[in-house]
């Protein structure tokens, strides 16, 4: 099971996955990868783009 940590990273980070998997306890991306897709049912980046949380920008200045 992928830990929470992992998808937290995912979700609250530009870290590559491979830092991800490397961060979360993992010895390889792929294992990570099998695991966390076993579990969530989607790849670690698909999970990624599906919970990531709007950057908080500032609003453009006007002209």
């Amino acid at each position: 099971m992928p830990p929470r940590r992992g998808r937290r990273l995912l979700v609250t980070t530009d870290l590559p996955i491979a830092a991800v998997a490397s961060d979360s306890g993992f010895a390889s991306v792929s294992r990570f990868y099998s695991a966390f897709k076993n579990e969530c049912g989607v790849p670690p980046a698909v999970y990624r783009r599906q919970h990531r949380r709007p950057s908080m920008k500032s609003p453009p200045e006007p002209s």
